[in-house]
This record gives C-alpha cells, sequence and structure tokens, in this order.
C-alpha cells in the first residue's frame, strides 16, 4: 500500500542544540563587584523593662442567694379572733385543771386519813430511833407511866420500820409496819382525833403476825383473817394470848421495875368539865368486852386499874375530883357488865397543863396489871 499515511506516526527525534561557542571577535563581559553597603545608623534600643506580673482579677465573694421573705398576711379581725379562740380554751381547761389538782391536794392534805398517817409516820420515826420525848407527846400521855412504856417500845422496836397497809374504822386509822434490826417483825399503831388533834392511842408489837384491824388475827400466810381465840389459858397466870381479845389479837405486856406486868387496853373519853361519855355505843360494846375477858379468866391473877384525867392549867382538888368521877363512872358500868368490884382499882388522877397542847385529855385509861413472876400453876 504505497499511497496510505502510516497509522502511528512516531515522533522523531530532534537534533541536541551544542553549545554556542563565543567567538573572538565579541567582547567578553567584565564581571560586576559587589559593593558593600553601610550600615545605617541605628538609634539607640532602650533596655527592655522585665515583665510585670499580670495579678489575677480579685475575686468576688459569692453573694448569698436571697431567700424570698415571706409576704406577711395580716389577718383580718375575724380571723384573729378565730386564731385566738383555740388558745384561749386550751388556757382555760389547764387553769382549771390546775386548779382542781390543787384543791385536790390540800382536800387529801388536810383529810383524816392523811392527818393520822403523818401522825402514825412520826410516831414510828420516833420510836425507832429513840426519840422517848417526842413518841411520848405523839401519844398525848406524858406521865411518868407512859414515859416508862415508850422507853421499853423502843428498846424493843428500834431499828428501821416500813409502811404496810392502813385502814378506818369508827373514827379509828390503824397503820401496820414490818420491822427490821431488831428483835420484835411487827407493829401497829391506832390514831385517834382528840379535840381537833391527832393521837397514837395504841401501840402493838410482837414477832408474830399483826391483824391490821384489832380483834382479828391472821394465818400463817397472812392471807385469810379469823377472829381471835377467846379461850382461857389453863392455870392461874395470866398470859398474852388472854388479853389479845380486847387488843386485836397480839398483846404485848411490859415489866415494869416494880414487879408486875402492865398491859395497855382502852382510853374512855368524856365531854368537857362532865362526866358524860364522848362515844356511848363504842363505849357500850367495849365495855361487854372486857365483861367477856373478866367472865373468861376470872379466876387467873390481875386486877385492872383506872386512871381518871383532865386538861387544865393548874391541880385543884376540884380536878382531882372529876377525873376521880369519870374512872367511878367506868368502875361501875364495868361492875355492871359482869366485873367483880374488887378487881377494879382507881388509880391516883393526873392532870395536864392546858399549856401543854400534848398533855393528858379529858379520858379515862384502862390497863391490866399482872404480879410477876406470876404464883398460879
Amino acid at each position: 500500500m504505497d499511497a496510505s499515511l502510516p497509522q502511528n506516526p512516531q515522533p522523531q527525534p530532534q537534533p541536541e542544540a551544542s553549545p554556542q561557542l563565543s567567538s573572538p571577535t565579541q567582547p567578553v563581559a567584565t564581571p560586576v563587584q559587589p559593593q558593600l553597603q553601610q550600615p545605617m545608623p541605628q538609634a539607640p534600643v532602650a533596655p527592655m523593662q522585665p515583665v510585670q506580673p499580670i495579678a489575677p482579677p480579685p475575686v468576688q465573694p459569692a453573694q448569698p442567694m436571697m431567700q424570698p421573705q415571706p409576704t406577711l398576711q395580716v389577718p383580718s379581725p375575724a380571723s384573729a379572733k378565730k386564731s385566738k379562740l383555740p388558745m384561749i380554751i386550751i388556757g382555760v381547761v389547764l387553769g382549771l385543771l390546775a386548779a382542781v389538782a390543787i384543791i385536790g391536794l390540800v382536800l387529801y392534805y388536810s383529810s383524816p386519813s392523811s392527818q393520822s398517817k403523818r401522825t402514825s409516820d412520826r410516831f414510828m420515826k420516833a420510836v425507832t430511833s429513840g426519840n422517848i420525848s417526842e413518841a411520848t407527846k405523839l401519844t398525848g400521855n406524858t406521865d411518868a407511866e407512859s414515859q416508862k412504856f415508850i422507853k421499853t417500845a423502843s428498846e424493843a422496836t428500834k431499828g428501821k420500820y416500813k409502811f404496810v397497809a392502813s385502814t378506818g374504822k369508827e373514827k379509828k386509822y390503824y397503820f401496820l409496819y414490818t420491822l427490821s434490826g431488831g428483835d420484835q417483825n411487827y407493829a401497829r399503831t391506832i390514831v385517834e382525833q382528840r379535840e381537833g388533834k391527832w393521837f397514837v392511842g395504841s401501840y402493838v408489837y410482837g414477832k408474830d403476825k399483826l391483824a391490821l384491824i384489832p380483834g382479828m388475827t391472821t394465818t400463817a400466810d397472812n392471807k385469810v383473817a379469823i377472829p381471835a381465840a377467846t379461850g382461857a389459858t389453863s392455870g392461874m397466870c395470866l398470859q398474852d394470848s388472854d388479853v389479845a381479845v380486847l387488843t386485836g389479837g397480839q398483846a404485848y405486856g411490859t415489866d415494869m421495875p416494880d414487879g408486875y406486868r402492865v398491859y395497855v387496853g382502852d382510853a374512855v373519853f368524856f365531854g368537857a368539865n362532865n362526866t358524860v361519855y364522848d362515844f356511848p355505843d363504842q363505849v357500850g360494846t367495849m365495855l361487854t368486852q372486857w365483861g367477856s375477858f373478866y367472865s373468861t379468866n376470872k379466876g387467873k391473877e390481875f386486877t385492872i386499874h383506872l386512871k381518871g384525867k383532865v386538861h387544865d392549867s393548874t391541880n385543884s382538888a376540884a380536878n382531882d375530883k372529876l377525873a376521880n368521877d369519870r374512872a367511878a363512872k367506868v368502875k361501875a358500868d364495868m361492875v355492871a357488865h359482869g366485873i367483880k368490884a374488887s378487881v377494879i382499882v382507881i388509880d391516883p388522877p393526873q392532870t395536864a397543863s392546858a399549856s401543854d397542847s400534848m398533855g393528858s385529855e379529858r379520858n379515862v385509861d384502862i390497863t391490866i396489871q399482872m404480879k410477876i413472876p406470876c404464883t398460879g400453876s
């Protein structure tokens, strides 16, 4: 194929350019020497100042958050009255309760049971601590015989005491105690009122359990009360158990230096300046008991003694006569109840000073005396 063009024409290499050599006739360039430039005068530079540290900005204390202030609500007059009403009611109720409590305390403190309890406690404190004078005053009898009895009782019951029980019956109050620190284990007081004042009219103590109310004795476990035994003991000598029917199931005889054993019996009270019994019903019951006692023990060796008393500022024949008249009245009534007149002895009377509020009162004391040692068998 003679007329056709090549399909892929190849590029033809170009001839390298040969270096052109300067002809001798051409001038040769002279090298140019570089010119040194003079430094420009510089302005003097001030020395650098030390860099001051930048202080941190002051920290402001955090402001406390403001609490929202409550809005004061001014109550209307009507609402103010309503809000105060409950407080007024509460105040009135509390005031009434306080008044009732005070009145109750006053009534209790002045009640017979409270006053008699304080008298009994004062007596027990005195007699168990050896305070013979105080204990004797609290009995209302300051004569020599009473002082001897209290002294003997104090020696027997000296130590500690503890209240057990109390009750009231027929204007008398009975108090039972346990004893410790001595030979005796139990004690009982009977407190009664005389001319508006309270006195210990009876003090009984012993090793065996006592009944709270005279006329009753107790079983060994002190739970069941049974009537006191009334049977007489054999022989001619009066025993404690014989007297128990008069003194509540327990009798304690005090041995006196003169050779007699004395049992405390009863006291009969009279009106002012006369021979009339204060409590005739009680005296009648008492005289019946004494008649029964004598009937059971009339063959034994003992005597019944009566001592009349008056309350006056002077010792006078009129006072002695009044005291003896009172004792004679009791003797006559005892004889009427079956007691032999020869067994009843009227002792010399006793007069108390009106300035001594704790002195003898308008009464007749009844005691039983027995010679010791007893000669009966």
